[in-house]
């Protein structure tokens, strides 16, 4: 017994050792992290008098800018899906997504344990880091809390859910009030401004970009989607279970005042498709970047998979063509993704048509927010090229990059922006393994040895990706009517 006492007094003394040299640089590392980061609940009093789901007042974290950077701001919204009933809201207003009140202040270790819950770090185009964050490391930084469970867009004011407490579904006065602070303290002087979003708030951004673009004319604001491209489709079945559930979100939030204009002008009968990007992206004059996977799994379980996938078939076997997947499931899934990126293409060349700069980073990966996590630097490329790198070229200098379309869906990145522009109006660029070059309107390929002219004015990498789409079609077809 004694021999085992002191063995135990030797395991706790190391222990306390331990303890004694990790955790002060623990804590030293996470007050570095946190060096001019602030939580900013707004007052009872906001002009705009918007509230969370609870009724508490909308609030943001924001981290300031320093050097070249302090007129600069990344103003980024929080995902988390929605609330679209009485007892979903009622349930999701006692949580971090229907309150201000659980989010601690910066400072303490509760903090990136939230962050990290809901994948909202200051992590990716929020970071400080230079090498996680070239571009935008020194700007003003700020994540505005997803507290109104309607993608910021509800305007049907307040409500009885029961007895003890009433609902506020003011989604869009919150972010306006959220705005008019942040304007207030140094955003309406900027110079430039990117206006992004995951998931969620990817959706609300491409709903109010261009207002976000007017309430700041003297500055550059361009505008981010990542992972909020949420295909209006029907799931494996045939069913058009996620229309219903837009449908069903637009009427309970009474979303009028939230979408865009002329979006809304244009499907008056049918205003909730105006909360899809498919349908309200060719209507915002100001110029977007999507980030988005072909398989994204939120998104595929969102709005094509179904109970019986989820439940007898995991659809991550079904996004890595697993022989466990049926040959069925598989195949819609391919005519999913035909489906995705032939509309990321119609969008792309209605924006050409009217001179708004639209790109598009497409991903065959199940990533879901890539822009915002610290590993995006390393997980998605194009030609040998890191996002960020991408993104810059865009932002500052709105130049494409180099176009590569697969033959089949397979891993990598590839980018529908058209070819990147050399010397002598030369467009070099890699489809589908294909090596081509273009001078003026004409191009050559070189598959196997020979080279084949192809007629390719006005349509670059369009053409090859309309060309997978027309293939993965009639191969679904060939194989399986999945519909029937």
């Amino acid at each position: 017994m004694d021999r085992h006492a002191l063995w135990l007094a030797v395991v706790l003394r190391a222990v306390l050792i331990l303890c004694r040299n990790v955790l002060p640089s623990a804590s030293l590392e996470l007050s570095g992290a946190q060096r001019g980061m602030r939580f900013v609940r707004l007052n009872q009093t906001n002009v705009y008098n918007g509230k969370c789901l609870d009724g508490s007042e909308p609030g943001y974290y924001i981290r300031t800018g320093n050097r070249e950077g302090a007129h600069n701001w990344v103003v980024h919204l929080m995902g988390g899906s929605w609330c679209t009933s009485r007892s979903q809201c009622v349930v999701r207003a006692h949580t971090s997504l229907g309150s201000t009140q659980p989010w601690p202040e910066p400072g303490s270790r509760s903090f990136f344990a939230k962050m990290n819950a809901f994948g909202a770090g200051f992590t990716g185009i929020l970071s400080r880091k230079g090498r996680e964050n070239p571009t935008f490391n020194d700007w003003n930084a700020v994540l505005v809390v997803y507290c109104d469970g309607g993608l910021y867009a509800g305007s049907r004011g307040a409500f009885a859910a029961n007895l003890s407490s009433p609902l506020f579904l003011q989604g869009h006065a919150a972010l306006a009030s959220v705005i008019h602070d942040l304007k207030m303290h140094g955003l309406g002087a900027a110079r430039n401004v990117l206006f992004s979003g995951c998931s969620a708030g990817a959706q609300a951004v491409a709903m109010t970009c261009d207002a976000m673009a007017r309430a700041l004319p003297s500055a550059t604001v361009k505008c981010l989607m990542d992972a909020g491209f949420f295909l209006d489709t029907p799931d494996i079945h045939g069913r058009l279970t996620w229309r219903e559930s837009v449908q069903r979100l637009f009427k309970f939030h009474r979303m009028g005042a939230g979408i865009h204009p002329a979006c809304q002008r244009a499907h008056l009968k049918q205003p909730w498709k105006c909360l899809l990007p498919q349908y309200n992206l060719p209507f915002v004059r100001t110029p977007v970047f999507v980030v988005n996977s072909l398989q994204d799994e939120i998104a595929v379980k969102m709005t094509f998979s179904s109970p019986l996938i989820d439940g007898t078939v995991r659809i991550q076997k079904c996004m890595d063509r697993s022989p466990l997947c049926p040959l069925q499931y598989r195949t819609a899934l391919q005519l999913y993704q035909a489906r995705l990126l032939r509309s990321v293409l119609a969008i792309q060349r209605a924006k050409r048509r009217q001179g708004v700069w639209f790109e598009s980073f497409l991903m065959n990966s199940s990533a879901h927010c890539t822009a915002v996590y610290g590993d995006w630097v390393g997980r998605v490329d194009v030609l040998g090229r890191q996002l960020p790198r991408v993104l810059e070229d865009w932002f500052f200098h709105g130049r494409p990059q180099a176009a590569t379309l697969p033959g089949r869906p397979h891993g990598g990145g590839f980018n529908t922006s058209g070819g990147e522009l050399g010397r002598k109006g030369r467009v070099k660029g890699r489809v589908g393994g294909r090596e081509e070059e273009r001078v003026g309107g004409k191009a050559k390929e070189r598959v196997g040895g020979r080279e084949e002219g192809r007629n390719m004015v006005g349509k670059g990498a369009g053409n090859r990706a309309e060309q997978w789409v027309q293939d993965r079609k009639r191969g679904c077809r060939r194989r399986n009517d999945w519909r029937k």
